[in-house]
């Protein structure tokens, strides 16, 4: 089997994964972990082929539950869902924009840590020199 055949296998599983996901014990942050890590495992191996396989299981395991994580914990922002969150994020930008002072302060680019980077967030970057 081809390594492109065996990567087309083991991906086909994370739908069989995905499905019931609403069922399963955890937040979703842990579930995507979870997901991720298995389907990132399974990927690696059949990819790392014969020489390469426990270490390529191990590293897209990791990955995977790594971009698992994050992609669950944030599905609502992904899917649009958190309108809410996202309206209070625009609003408080409009109310109290971001400064070029927060920028080189911050250690990512969502200065005041509330979820979203809006675009006077970008811009205060910007005008820091941030970018």
């Amino acid at each position: 089997m081809s390594k492109i055949n065996r990567f087309i296998a083991a991906a086909s599983i994370l739908p069989l994964l995905l499905t019931g996901c609403e069922n399963l014990p955890g937040d979703k942050g842990s579930q995507g972990a979870v997901i991720g890590g298995v389907s990132g495992a399974a990927v690696g191996a059949a990819v790392g082929g014969e020489k390469h396989r426990v270490l390529e299981a191990i590293i897209g395991g990791a990955v995977g539950a790594g971009g698992g994580y994050v992609i669950g914990a944030n599905s609502d922002k992904i899917t649009g869902k958190d309108r809410d969150s996202a309206e209070k994020a625009s609003q408080k930008s409009q109310q109290n924009p971001a400064t070029p002072q927060d920028a080189l302060n911050a250690t990512t680019a969502d200065l005041n840590s509330d979820g979203f980077v809006t675009l006077d967030e970008v811009v205060a970057m910007k005008q820091a020199n941030a970018m």
